[in-house]
């Protein structure tokens, strides 16, 4: 999509009268295949409000020279644990990573903007099988303090399918995904059956005081005067005035019993399956062996899945099945929390992020969800399995933000997104080069102490 160059798109009115902030003399890399030298970034109401070569400054507009300084779209990480607290030991699908973010994680959340992200999914944890909903973390200040507005609070299903476990417990975690799967959808079943049953009754109901409205005149009318006494106190037969049943004679001489249906107990946790299997919620599976993807693409077959692997150690070996479901997938990086760069692992995942390109599969990578205190650097995850191209930077913008659902809105520079910026020292994939400044919503939330940038705050 082309980059409008010359002037800013139509504005919302509440913005046209908010007070600009204009970076000068940027190198722009769009994300979009686009590099733009001496341009400007007009930023308005917390969007880009227009970009390129020929764009005007705003009058009265805040300046800051940039001296040619690389600016990108915020990075952004589609599966951390930034700031995770634990998991749930028993999760469900309930459970919701939302509520295990510490939005006080000072730390964290700096050692991101320190690696240029800006935006992240955060998944649900636990262990084995359905583990609860994920989220997507906007790693910007709180106006009441803390960090991180949730652009999705349930934003995927969790699901893992165990391949680190032996293949007992593989087994029984996937049989019991399945057994959860099934249940929901008798659970809808016999709400959908409740609801017919209590139209049913309610008609019935509606059609019996009808019919004793109906009846109440010739009901009392009896041969004794209108006392009706030979059914009333006795229950006696229709010639008597009475309902056969003991009742007043005055009902229309029905003697059908109405019985109310009883309600299905509510369970929240079938009610999120449902909406994962009704294509409401997308569903992440986390699945490195090749029998577990493709038992996660079973899942998807049965149930009609928003499917997205994450993990994929083996997606090399089914990367044609991966590619006929269309589904995506997110890589874990190279090098795990606290472990060495192994050569071997480089060369294993490069191969499998070739393979996944070759078929055709989206593909992105992650900082991985292991460890919260992993590099938050997705730029450099996505370099380790491209072998340092071009390519890095888009997997660790676009391709990122298409992974999480929020490309509308991040992942490129182009007017209408999200002011989520970046200023680089130099280009983002040269050594040496470090992040400068970082704006979120067109604010500076960050400046390096490196950094010899003035103004703009």
């Amino acid at each position: 999509m082309a980059v409008a160059a010359s002037s800013a798109p139509t504005l919302a009115q509440p913005q046209m009268f908010q007070r600009a902030t204009v970076l000068e003399n940027a190198t722009l890399l769009t994300g979009e295949g686009r590099v733009l030298e001496n341009a400007k970034v007009i930023i308005r109401g917390g969007q880009l409000a227009g970009l390129g070569t020929r764009a005007e400054t705003p009058g009265n507009a805040r300046t800051t020279d940039l001296a040619g300084r690389f600016v990108t779209a915020g990075l952004i990480d589609p599966n951390g644990a930034l700031a995770l607290t634990g998991g749930d030991a028993s999760p469900d699908a309930t459970a919701r990573a939302a509520d295990a973010f510490n939005a006080y994680d000072r730390l964290a959340v700096q050692d991101a903007w320190r690696n240029g992200v800006t935006a992240m999914f955060v998944p649900a944890r636990g262990g084995l099988g359905v583990l609860g909903t994920g989220a997507v973390v906007r790693l910007a200040p709180r106006e009441r303090g803390g960090f991180g507005e949730m652009l999705e609070g349930d934003a995927a299903l969790c699901i893992d399918l165990g391949s680190g476990a032996n293949a007992i417990a593989r087994a029984e975690a996937f049989a019991s995904i399945i057994a959860d799967m099934r249940a929901a959808e008798l659970y809808r079943e016999a709400k959908e059956i409740y609801e017919e049953e209590l139209e049913t009754y309610e008609e019935k109901i509606a059609e019996r005081a009808k019919q004793s409205a109906n009846g109440a005149g010739s009901g009392s009318g009896s041969a004794s005067g209108g006392e009706g006494r030979g059914s009333r106190g006795r229950g006696g037969s229709q010639a008597d005035g009475g309902d056969g049943n003991g009742g007043n004679g005055g009902e229309g001489g029905s003697s059908e019993e109405i019985t109310k249906p009883t309600q299905p107990d509510p369970n929240r946790a079938y009610d999120v399956l449902l909406r994962a299997i009704d294509g409401e919620l997308p569903v992440r599976v986390t699945a490195h062996r090749s029998s577990d993807i493709l038992n996660a693409l079973r899942l998807r077959t049965q149930f009609n899945l928003d499917l997205v692997i994450v993990g994929a150690t083996d997606a090399d070996l089914v990367a044609a099945q991966i590619a006929e479901a269309g589904v995506a997938v997110v890589l874990d990086p190279v090098i795990g929390p606290g472990s060495l760069r192994s050569p071997a692992r480089v060369h294993r995942m490069r191969d499998v992020a070739s393979a996944l390109t070759r078929a055709g599969v989206r593909w992105s990578v992650g900082s991985g969800a292991s460890s919260g205190e992993a590099s938050r650097s997705v730029l450099l995850a996505a370099q380790e399995v491209t072998d340092g191209s071009a390519d890095a930077f888009t997997i660790a913008t676009r391709r990122a933000a298409e992974a999480i659902g929020q490309q509308a809105r991040l992942g490129a520079l182009r007017p209408g997104q999200a002011a989520d910026l970046v200023v680089w020292s130099g280009h983002p994939l040269e050594p040496g080069s470090f992040v400068e400044r970082v704006y979120i919503n067109g604010r500076v939330v960050f400046t390096s102490p490196r950094s010899e940038l003035e103004g703009g705050r």
